[in-house]
């Protein structure tokens, strides 16, 4: 899946539009952030100032949306903690959905945050995230992000994929399977026997294959 990662912006004086959510989204009118100059030059969006991102609604009938939570005032489920300023945000209701059908720019129909940076030069910049992805149940364990011009064009990130990755199938006789994990969607491969590399996946709760 995409995850949030390195991007070019596009040279001055073009606008970027950075769409942070479960995917990507349209326009929007946030007010334009600048590079801080207490910060390096970083460009800075608290989830708590509402000024600085648009949230956009689902295109797709869903009522899902990007939700400001209080933590002193939780959602049902309980909230997350320690954030920065005790309010975060938060995709509601948490219903379990999944948003696996991105394939591109234009795929996404789902709720998003947009947040408008002007960019004083074209060079590499990497985007932090602080979030709470993951859970017991296995489903907030990614996020989509992209950057456009002002003119709707998607602006390329740096490639992050690995090169390579070899199927089990690929190399007889090297794995026995792997345990695929319900909370962390990973599937790690083991080399000893199956029937000891899948009793300990069962006894981790996870799914051999």
């Amino acid at each position: 899946r995409p995850r949030p990662g390195p991007g070019t912006t596009p040279p001055p004086p073009a606008m970027a539009l950075v769409l942070l959510a479960l995917g990507l989204s349209a326009g929007g009118a946030a007010a334009v952030l600048c590079p801080s100059a207490n910060h390096g030059g970083a460009f800075i969006g608290m989830a708590s100032d509402t000024s600085s991102y648009t949230v956009t609604p689902a295109q797709d009938g869903r009522d899902d949306v990007w939700t400001l939570v209080d933590e002193a005032k939780p959602p049902p489920g309980g909230a997350v903690v320690h954030s920065f300023t005790g309010k975060y945000l938060q995709v509601l209701p948490d219903n379990g959905d999944n948003y696996n059908e991105v394939h591109s720019y234009e795929s996404f129909v789902w709720t998003a945050l947009e947040f408008r940076l002007k960019v004083p030069a074209a060079d590499t910049y990497t985007l932090f995230v602080r979030w709470s992805g993951g859970d017991t149940g296995g489903a907030g364990d990614s996020m989509y992000a992209t950057m456009a011009n002002a003119d709707g064009s998607v602006v390329r990130g740096v490639p992050t994929w690995r090169d390579q990755k070899v199927g089990i199938g690929d190399t007889p006789g090297m794995f026995s399977g792997c345990c695929y994990s319900m909370t962390t969607h990973a599937c790690p491969c083991y080399t000893e026997d199956a029937a000891t590399a899948e009793a300990a996946c069962t006894a981790d709760e996870g799914y051999w294959q």
